[in-house]
């Protein structure tokens, strides 16, 4: 919705253009018949109406293109208006009020232009409504109309009269009218329907609909109107004498009638400019020959010049090559005056060239002395050169080629230009790619998106801090093509592809995947980094997942063997991560169902547990010390597939369709399963429906801590199609709000736990608590931090009472987050109580909140401190 909301502003910018030029010849051609403006007029509507345009090197349109569709990921926002002087005095502006600033999650244009595509759809919704509000009622007033003659109707509902009909038009005229003035009237209208003016105005109103923003629209259609109503006069009084056209005029005069501006409908003969309509039948001439052979002239020019696109530069690189190039720089007293471009950087020009945006022909920088400048000869003896003509900035680029010249607007080549003419000696690339880091050209996810490919032809990436998937995988080289396999099952394989440009990757979007959450368009670069902002700004690649390969199943059947003799080194060479308050733990993701996790006290001792668990469900677990791991594999695992079917409907049901920075986590409690089986033996399910209590949560990161940024909790049914032992969602259902809600539960869930539906607040602590424990997991959270800052905030008034229960009445908000960290908190409160001394305040506070997690613990005794009741 916003590609195409961004498509209608840049065609009405275009057309804006034309509008501008319709108004100047409007006031030139006074004497011109009314019909050339309606003609003109007819131009704009169809520069309005196609999305496309041929490209002409005779078009005025400076930009067909001002807004880009990429805008939202721009670092930097810019528009390309095609008129330098309103480039400088624009761009300025957003691109320091738009610009996303470091850290920030979302790009701020990420956000409006979405409000704003919803306040377009908003207006065009008001405007439609309008319409057909307006049309029911005039065909309400019109509905006892009787008929006079031929397609006349007369009725006392109508004051003036008009045409009202697309198909079969009809001409509605009130009872008053009689004689002279009713064979004027009849006159006027029949000609609006032979030129097909019940068509043209509702076409103009549509248009203005769709266009309402634009200001220049609404004068459009307001004199089109005007126009309309002129030239028809002029049809029919051209065949009336001079006595005949004062007769029409009190006509108009007298069927003038005060209407809304602006409508789609009717025609009505005395509805609009009655004054100018007067003045131009009376002062009516017929035109010279001449006047009407250089209108019509005029029309076709503005046909021409605003109905086509400029003419872009266009490279096709898979059709040139070429040969040698040589590039100079004059902006440095020391520089060099020539340097011969080695291959590589011949292939990236060509890429470069390939790749150039909003560069149209002109020969504004014609005649100036190039600042810098790449000359490259091609294979067919042509040559191209590319110059840059301001000593200071990088924005005045033109391209020569052919014996035309192209105006680059495209700030990406503008500093590639300036860089490589500059930077000449650069080393060559030498095509290896193994090993390197590349960032890609715009923003990732709340800071960079960066792909590493390791020599053991193993790679990870990470589309930014706020993403919640890291990209792990195998990759391959066929000469300067790299393909990325990241291959989750059998049926689930992503496959992206890049082409090796110089020092970078470019990539190919035919035949890729794309990635999870940044869409990378085709022939967008990711940079080659000395630097290693992996995985999060600027730290370092951390050394648990630098150089290391993933782990299989069939590594972990084979390392089982060695039993109780494993250690942490056995599992060295593979990626992991490190999680775990306590106990030093890390986890080795494997696939979709499997991952490994090995706890203890650290590297330097032998591990306490090495558990083969399915993901998400590390309650489902063998130690592979102990062997029957390959059974363990093969075992039904259904109930966790389906766990996973849930949590990700519940995020797919609840998530924003763009990234918003945030970590998005779900918990389910099941209530009952239903199953349709087909006949077999044992019964096979084909499709399943959950019923039970959907909690979704969306966390903010800041620093070391989060915070709840938005959730939902409600009953809910999901029905699932098992599909070669998938799920695939094909029902989410939630209840309507209101006073529909309880009803709408009682009549979708099954009658023995609808109560139990309704009673949401039954399961909602240990649901935070489970989503608490997935975003400290995410997040990496020192939980012992969080809790000791929510314990002294509590404990921080009121200062006047001894009283346990007046400090938690005073902090309700962080007493109740401590509950929502769960069992994080008893350890927090086993570890303090452990170390004994809780005999004060914060001994009494950890025995309320420990009596309140592990209520089936609690012991009815009377102890003086919290240390003695522990």
């Amino acid at each position: 919705m916003n590609e195409l909301f961004l498509k209608i502003v840049n065609m009405s910018i275009s057309a804006s253009w034309l509008v501008l030029a319709v108004l100047l010849l409007r006031f030139v051609f006074k004497k011109a018949p009314r019909w050339v403006n309606v003609l003109l007029w007819g131009i704009v509507a169809v520069r309005l109406i196609f999305p496309f345009s041929i490209e002409s090197a005779l078009s005025l349109i400076p930009s067909a293109e001002t807004i880009s569709p990429n805008i939202m990921m721009d670092k930097t926002p810019s528009v390309q208006t095609g008129v330098p002087v309103l480039n400088s005095v624009i761009n300025p502006v957003i691109g320091s009020s738009l610009a996303p600033a470091p850290g920030d999650s979302a790009n701020p244009l990420q956000i409006w232009i979405p409000i704003l595509c919803m306040i377009w759809g908003i207006g065009v919704t008001v405007l439609l409504l309008y319409t057909a509000v307006s049309y029911w009622r005039l065909r309400r007033n019109v509905s006892e109309a009787v008929i006079f003659r031929d397609n006349i109707f007369q009725s006392e509902n109508v004051g003036s009269p008009f045409v009202l009909g697309i198909v079969r038009p009809k001409i509605y005229l009130p009872y008053k009218l009689d004689g002279q003035d009713l064979d004027h009237v009849a006159a006027h209208e029949q000609a609006h329907i032979r030129r097909r003016d019940h068509w043209w105005k509702p076409l103009g109103f549509l248009l203005l609909t769709i266009h309402w923003f634009n200001p220049l629209m609404w004068l459009a259609y307001v004199l089109l109107c005007r126009d309309i109503e002129l030239a028809c006069d002029e049809k029919v009084i051209k065949a009336l004498d001079s006595g005949q056209r004062a007769d029409y005029t009190r006509t108009l005069v007298a069927c003038s009638v005060s209407r809304p501006l602006i409508s789609a409908c009717p025609l009505a003969f005395g509805e609009i400019g009655v004054k100018e309509r007067v003045k131009s039948v009376m002062n009516y001439k017929k035109p010279a020959i001449w006047i009407i052979a250089l209108a019509v002239i005029a029309c076709v020019a503005v046909a021409v010049c605003f109905l086509t696109n400029p003419v872009r530069f266009r490279f096709d690189e898979t059709g040139r090559t070429i040969v040698s190039a040589s590039c100079f720089d004059f902006r440095a007293a020391d520089a060099p005056a020539a340097a011969e471009m080695d291959p590589a950087q011949l292939k990236e020009l060509t890429s470069r060239l390939a790749g150039v945006k909003n560069a149209r022909e002109s020969n504004k920088y014609a005649g100036l002395t190039p600042g810098y400048q790449i000359s490259a000869l091609l294979q067919d003896g042509t040559y191209i050169r590319i110059s840059g003509y301001s000593l200071s900035d990088k924005d005045m680029v033109d391209i020569e080629w052919n014996g035309e010249r192209y105006v680059v607007n495209d700030s990406g080549f503008q500093d590639y230009l300036s860089r490589i003419c500059a930077d000449r000696d650069i080393p060559a690339a030498d095509g290896t790619v193994a090993g390197k880091t590349y960032l890609y050209e715009k923003e990732g996810i709340m800071g960079n998106f960066a792909l590493t490919l390791y020599e053991d032809e193993t790679y990870l990436y990470s589309e930014g801090i706020a993403s919640s998937y890291m990209g792990i995988g195998t990759w391959t080289q066929d000469g300067d093509t790299i393909t990325l396999t990241d291959k989750k099952t059998a049926d689930d394989v992503r496959i992206n592809h890049f082409r090796i440009d110089g020092e970078d990757l470019v990539f190919l979007s035919e035949g890729s995947s794309n990635f999870i959450y940044v869409k990378v368009e085709n022939g967008e670069r990711f940079n080659y980094t000395a630097e290693v902002p992996w995985p999060y700004g600027n730290a370092d690649v951390p050394e648990e997942i630098e150089t290391k390969r993933k782990l299989t199943l069939d590594d972990v059947i084979s390392l089982s063997k060695k039993g109780y003799d494993l250690s942490w080194d056995d599992f060295e060479e593979y990626s992991y991560y490190e999680t775990g308050s306590g106990l030093y733990i890390r986890v080795y993701e494997i696939d979709e169902l499997f991952e490994l996790w090995i706890g203890g006290g650290g590297p330097d001792s032998a591990p306490m547990y090495i558990y083969l668990a399915l993901a998400g469900d590390t309650g489902t677990r063998i130690d592979i010390r102990d062997g029957g791991v390959e059974e363990f594999i093969v075992k039904d695992h259904s109930g966790v597939l389906l766990a996973n079917a849930i949590n990700a409907a519940i995020l797919d049901g609840n998530k924003p369709s763009q990234p918003d920075g945030l970590f998005h986590c779900a918990n389910f409690v099941l209530l009952k399963k239903e199953e349709l089986c087909i006949d077999s033996e044992p019964p096979a399910p084909i499709q399943v429906t959950v019923y039970g209590i959907a909690l979704h949560q969306a966390y903010g990161f800041s620093g070391d801590t989060f915070h709840e940024a938005g959730g939902s909790h409600i009953p809910t049914a999901i029905t699932f199609e098992i599909i070669d032992g998938r799920y695939e969602m094909k029902e989410y259902w939630i209840p309507r709000d209101g006073s529909y809600y309880a009803a709408d539960i009682r009549e979708k869930f099954p009658d023995d736990i609808e109560d139990e539906a309704l009673d949401t607040q039954k399961y909602v602590l240990a649901q935070i608590q489970d989503c608490y424990d997935q975003a400290v997991q995410y997040g990496g959270v020192d939980t012992d931090s969080a809790i000791e800052h929510l314990f002294e905030v509590i404990e921080s008034s009121p200062a006047a009472s001894s009283g346990p229960g007046d400090y938690i009445g005073a902090h309700p908000i962080e007493y109740r987050e401590l509950t929502f960290y769960g069992n994080y908190t008893l350890q927090y409160i086993f570890s303090r109580f452990l170390e004994g001394g809780q005999t004060g305040l914060r001994g009494h506070l950890m025995k309320a909140a420990l009596n309140e997690l592990a209520p089936e613990a609690q012991l009815n005794l009377d102890a003086a401190t919290g240390q003695e009741y522990f």
